[in-house]
């Protein structure tokens, strides 16, 4: 599945989010800020190349991909929910992949909340699934980014699990994710919905 995983889902979302910036794979536009903000680590892969998750990148958004945000796996979502979709085995194994010899705690460019100055960032999208263990820490991301000055949305789509993109075509959930980042990445803040509930970050 993580090989399958990679190669579709993560690089047809990465190669769009490209196209739709006007830059080219080897040095996407947001990650600019990132490679500027923080050196990266031996063995390290910028947090742009990872996929998996539900923060995604457009004309105006910060950092994207994600692993985790920080990669402890102590937050409340993992306690909730380690196992629906994402066994906190299985994250163990990722972060070995993504790292190398490296640890997240040693590896900002790879985990974007352990940055230490988020200023600078463009607006920013976050969004996340109910029931996705990497809940709590993309939303402290979210919070995080907007602290540090920049435009941000965080929407949490009700009732969905990690990889709910994967679900396209079978939920209304899911149709409101991907019509949310169309929009967002077409300079439109996405509209109300009643799969989902907007974070209030202050």
């Amino acid at each position: 599945m993580w090989p399958r995983h990679r190669s579709r889902a993560g690089e047809v979302l990465r190669r769009g989010a490209l196209v739709e910036l006007g830059a080219s794979p080897s040095e996407p536009r947001q990650l600019a800020w990132v490679r500027a903000a923080v050196p990266p680590p031996p063995h390290a892969r910028p947090a742009g190349q990872l996929s998996g998750g539900h923060r995604r990148a457009g004309r105006r958004a910060g950092p994207t991909g994600r692993a985790g945000g920080r990669g402890t796996l102590d937050t409340e979502s993992w306690s909730l929910f380690d196992g629906i979709q994402l066994p906190k085995d299985w994250a163990r194994f990722y972060w070995r992949q993504y790292l190398g010899g490296a640890t997240p705690e040693s590896a900002p460019l790879a985990c974007p909340l352990r940055v230490a100055d988020l200023t600078g960032l463009p607006s920013t999208l976050v969004l996340t699934a109910e029931y996705d263990p990497l809940r709590d820490e993309s939303e402290a991301f979210a919070r995080r980014v907007a602290s540090a000055g920049a435009p941000t949305t965080a929407r949490r789509y009700l009732g969905m699990p990690h990889g709910m993109l994967y679900l396209n075509g079978i939920t209304d959930a899911t149709r409101a994710v991907t019509q949310d980042i169309a929009s967002f990445v077409n300079g439109v803040n996405p509209k109300p919905r009643v799969e989902a509930m907007d974070l209030v970050l202050t």
